[in-house]
């Protein structure tokens, strides 16, 4: 007989829309960033090295989660892309670029 608690976590692992602890954690930070953020900043932001955070991004863009919102050009002058959260979560207005 399976317990109820492993059918539980056997459908948290195969429902497409719970994500995993670091996509947490980088959803919260480009969500409770007053303005768009880089991959940079959110790695600074969640304090991990930015190859955890880029990956983990994707993964939310991948989701819808989080949408592309631009290109800036960085501290050494390169081109980089700028992320937001997709439409509008609590704590966080919604952004007309």
């Amino acid at each position: 007989m399976i317990k109820d608690t492993s059918m539980q976590a056997w459908r948290n692992l195969n429902d497409s829309r719970a994500i995993s602890v670091r996509q947490a954690q980088v959803l919260a930070a480009i969500r409770n960033a007053k303005f768009p953020v880089t991959d940079a900043e959110i790695s600074k932001l969640v304090e991990l090295p930015i190859n955890c955070v880029t990956g983990r991004r994707g993964e939310l863009v991948a989701l819808g989660l989080v949408v592309d919102c631009g290109v800036v050009k960085n501290e050494f002058g390169r081109s980089v892309h700028v992320w937001r959260v997709a439409g509008r979560l609590p704590g966080q207005m919604e952004l007309s670029l």
